[in-house]
């Protein structure tokens, strides 16, 4: 399902439906040669109806509304035509929305699909920090569990968008637990800083060592 809130005056619209002429007979079935398509724009927009110039006949009246992207934003309603103007209305998606959550009824919409696709980038981009053997080991352990579950969730077709959202969240919590490795340069660096700190604490007490032995002799 669309999003009404994201339609806005002058957009392309797509009206489907059926001739005028289509049987209404029991068991008959269609295919999509069967299917009528008539394009229009948006015209107005008043509360729960959109007023297109999209065609409405007895073919398509009750049938979908939608948009550029193919995302159900109304169904046709022939009660809402002005025919003198050429202008034809729909009721909004909004309304069949509130219907579907008031009864519990899952759907897909775009605000899921954009999300769904969010968590997939996520994922891809948790597994190539994964690979890129960066980071510690240990480090790696959070990050691991969050792939392997929303890996799980990917697979599912009816996620809904709060498991998305845990997902993204959970991804987000591995890379934040992220720690990288100490470069072997880095390491080599101090080791040696090390050392010849040690070497030169051990050289200047060889000096005094001398000095004071000098001294004794004379």
């Amino acid at each position: 399902l669309g999003n009404a809130a994201d339609v806005q005056i002058g957009d392309t619209v797509y009206i489907l439906g059926f001739s005028e002429n289509a049987s209404t007979d029991q068991g008959v079935q269609f295919d999509s040669s069967d299917v009528i398509i008539f394009k229009g724009q948006v015209e107005k927009l008043d509360g729960q109806t959109l007023y297109h110039t999209g065609m409405i006949t007895e073919g398509n009246n009750g049938g979908a509304l939608l948009d550029e992207d193919g995302y159900l934003i109304g169904l046709n309603n022939e009660n809402n035509t002005d025919s003198e103007a050429a202008v034809y209305g729909a009721l909004s998606v909004t309304e069949l929305r509130e219907v579907l959550d008031n009864f519990g009824i899952a759907y897909k919409s775009r605000e899921r699909n954009e999300m769904f696709e969010n968590l997939v980038q996520s994922c891809e981009e948790a597994t190539e920090l994964l690979e890129s053997g960066k980071y510690q080991k240990k480090s790696l352990q959070a990050l691991q569990s969050a792939v392997s579950s929303v890996q799980k969730l990917i697979e599912e077709d009816t996620v809904d968008e709060e498991s998305i959202q845990s997902g993204i969240e959970l991804l987000s919590q591995g890379k934040e637990a992220l720690v990288e490795k100490v470069a072997v340069v880095f390491i080599v660096q101090i080791v040696l800083g090390v050392l010849c700190a040690v070497f030169f604490v051990w050289f200047l007490k060889l000096v005094i060592w001398f000095l004071g032995e000098g001294k004794n002799l004379r």
